[in-house]
């Protein structure tokens, strides 16, 4: 048997491209959008959740009024959380989150939905993880849709997610 001998592969690291050295779109957003929560807010949510727990004890439901006790101390512990100001990036590479880093083959789509007037973007993950929902800036979003448009598909069909249209209705 003849042995061959295989020459050693040398790759020349290659410059990046300029548009690949300048291109970064970062700034400040908010964690989620916060709204201001008034007595009277308290006092709604109360009552609804004292009317949800009264039905279940009066029907004899005791899962549905073990579910409204549990709901309104999660509402509570949720409402009084102000939301942190995180750095959103966009890079060659993907999209940095606060300490959350994304790439771009582990992102299947993106889309904008205009609410309260507020740009929501909403990234879909190709897994089965949460949607990555951020408030953009009002100033930026024509750059981001140019910039996430370039690595992923927009959808023009996708709307506000149904949890998201229930925070926002309740001002949670």
């Amino acid at each position: 048997m003849v042995k061959r001998k295989v020459a050693p592969v040398i790759r020349k690291k290659v410059a990046p491209l300029p548009s690949q050295l300048t291109a970064n779109l970062a700034f400040s957003v908010k964690e989620f959008p916060y709204h201001q929560k008034n007595h009277f807010w308290y006092l709604g949510i109360t009552m609804l959740l004292l009317v949800v727990l009264l039905v279940g004890l009066r029907y004899g439901n005791y899962t549905l009024a073990l579910v409204a006790v549990a709901l309104a101390l999660a509402i509570f512990r949720v409402a009084k959380e102000r939301p942190r100001s995180l750095d959103f990036r966009l890079s060659v590479r993907g999209v940095y989150w606060g300490k959350s880093f994304f790439a771009w083959h582990k992102l299947k789509s993106f889309w904008l939905d205009n609410a309260d007037d507020r740009f929501n973007l909403y990234l879909e993950p190709v897994n089965f993880s949460p949607l990555v929902h951020i408030v953009l800036p009002t100033t930026a979003v024509d750059r981001v849709v140019e910039f996430l448009a370039d690595h992923l598909p927009f959808h023009y069909h996708r709307r506000e997610p149904l949890g998201d249209k229930l925070n926002r209705w309740l001002k949670i």
